[in-house]
Parts: C-alpha cells; sequence; structure tokens
C-alpha cells in the first residue's frame, strides 16, 4: 500500500544570507518562473546532504548564467551596495567555482562519423 505524502509549492529551506554570510556546496537545479516575479530559485546540496533553496536577483541571476550544473560553488553575501547612478541600494554577492570539481557534460554528435565523411566540421 502506498504511503502517500502531499506536495506542497514553495520554496523550502530558503538559504538565510543575514544570518550566514557564505553559502556552499553543489549546484544541483535551478528553477525560474517562481512567484509573483517570475523570479529564478537555485538549489544548493551542502555538505552535509542538506539540500538549500536560494531567491535569485539581478546580481545573482547575472554571475550563474555560466555556473553547470553539479559545479561545487561558493556564495559571498557582501552586504548592501549603493548604485551610484540610480543612488538604490542592491544586495552584492561574489560567486566561485571549485575549478577542480567542475563536471562539464559532453554531449557527443550521433552524426560525427558521417560529418566527418562528408568534410564538415563535426562536433565531438
Amino acid at each position: 500500500m502506498p504511503n502517500w505524502k502531499k506536495v506542497e509549492a514553495g520554496v523550502s529551506n530558503s538559504y538565510d544570507f543575514e544570518q550566514n554570510s557564505v553559502l556552499e556546496g553543489k549546484y544541483i537545479q535551478k528553477r525560474t518562473g517562481v512567484g509573483p516575479n517570475n523570479s529564478c530559485v537555485y538549489e544548493i546540496q551542502q555538505d552535509n546532504g542538506t539540500v538549500v533553496s536560494m531567491w535569485g536577483s539581478t546580481v545573482i541571476d547575472f554571475r550563474m548564467v555560466n555556473v553547470p550544473f553539479n559545479s561545487m560553488i561558493k556564495i559571498e553575501y557582501k552586504g548592501l551596495v549603493k548604485n551610484p547612478k540610480s543612488k538604490r541600494f542592491y544586495k552584492d554577492f561574489d560567486i566561485f567555482i571549485d575549478d577542480d570539481n567542475v563536471e562539464i557534460p559532453v554531449f557527443e554528435d550521433p552524426d560525427y562519423e558521417a560529418k566527418k565523411e562528408a568534410g564538415l566540421e563535426p562536433t565531438k
């Protein structure tokens, strides 16, 4: 007999950078279009196995664009910074990636041999 558990919407275990300014772990998932502002939510698996979510922002979204999934990352909250042009404050973050532990997926072109024989530039 199944043990049914209700699935709830929303972000669970949301990370609070005000309490702990550094988050380290494996970048495992990105969700887009979340909430009323269609925000991004990033999920990080910490060393102890706990998965925490963090809301995206202009700064975070811009810096996470080139971070591959399954990368070990460190995110440091730098505090509020005043934009010199708009005079508005925003939350600033530094994002680091562990270059020694990056898992970049390898995609093989199924037509590699045929393209090579045809004199085309194959992708491997």
